[in-house]
C-alpha cells in the first residue's frame, strides 16, 4: 500500500483486509480498495510501478479492476453500489496503520452494507461476523468501554 500513499491515491480499503481490521478471522488473499475520482493518473503511476501497464483513463472507464500483481491480486473499485458516495465512505472510515502504512478503512457498517448488497453466499457467512463485530462494539461504546 506504500506505493498508493507515495502516489497520493486518495483510497479507502475495503473487503477482507478492511474486515480483519476490524477484527474478523476470514483470511484474504487480495485487497480491495475504492478510490476518488481525480486519482487515476496516481493509480496509473502505482500499477505502472507494479509492471502493470495501464494509463489513468482506462481506470475511469468500468468501476471494477482486477490486477494480479507480484503481491497477489488487487481488485480496485471507482464505486460501490451499496455506498452512496466515495465522500460518504471516506467520512465514514478510519485511518489505520497496515503493514506500517497509514491508509483510510472502511466502516464495519459499510462492510455490514457491502456484503448486503452483493449476497454471494461467502459474503453471507462473513456478513454475520460483521455484524456480531459491530454489535459488540457497539455494547462496548454503550457500557463506556474503549
Amino acid at each position: 500500500m506504500e506505493p498508493l500513499v507515495r502516489h497520493e491515491v486518495d483510497f479507502v480499503v475495503i473487503g477482507s483486509i478492511a474486515g480483519i481490521v476490524h477484527g474478523s478471522a476470514y483470511p484474504t488473499y487480495d485487497l480491495d480498495l475504492v478510490y476518488a475520482a481525480g486519482s487515476q493518473d496516481g493509480l496509473a503511476s502505482v500499477l505502472n510501478e507494479l509492471t502493470i501497464q495501464v494509463n489513468g483513463t482506462d481506470l475511469g472507464r468500468g468501476t471494477v479492476h482486477s490486477f494480479e500483481t507480484q503481491f497477489g491480486t488487487v481488485d480496485i473499485l471507482r464505486e460501490i453500489p451499496a455506498i452512496a458516495s466515495y465522500s460518504e465512505l471516506k467520512r465514514d472510515s478510519r485511518q489505520e496503520s497496515i503493514a506500517g502504512v497509514q491508509v483510510r478503512v472502511a466502516s464495519l457498517d459499510h462492510l455490514i452494507a457491502m456484503k448486503r448488497a452483493s449476497n454471494r453466499v461467502k459474503d453471507r457467512i462473513m456478513l454475520l461476523e460483521y455484524v456480531e463485530l459491530a454489535d459488540e462494539v457497539r455494547r462496548r461504546a454503550a457500557e463506556g468501554e474503549t
